[in-house]
């Protein structure tokens, strides 16, 4: 079976989506959108644009973060020496 155009499409984007340039591309999207949402919320008071301003505003820096830090970047635990 063949894909669509769409699927296409879709597996097009979501290539993209997974590099450096497009998780950043992504993210600062979804902060101009939450900025959007949160702006309109203030001005009519509406929750549900509160609420969306809020996913938004999580997926931007989810996608700001790993677009930064390596997806296998771990902390060891220990913490530096205290100089006595």
């Amino acid at each position: 079976m063949t894909k669509s155009n769409t699927d296409k499409k879709v597996d097009q984007i979501d290539r993209f989506h997974k590099t450096r340039k497009g998780r950043i591309t992504f993210g600062l999207v979804e902060l101009l959108a939450a900025y959007l949402f949160i702006s309109l919320a203030i001005h009519s008071g509406s929750i549900w644009q509160y609420i969306a301003a809020l996913i938004l505003t999580v997926g931007a820096v989810n996608n700001l973060i790993r677009a930064f830090v390596p997806v296998g970047a771990k902390s060891n635990g220990k913490r530096p020496a205290k100089k006595r």
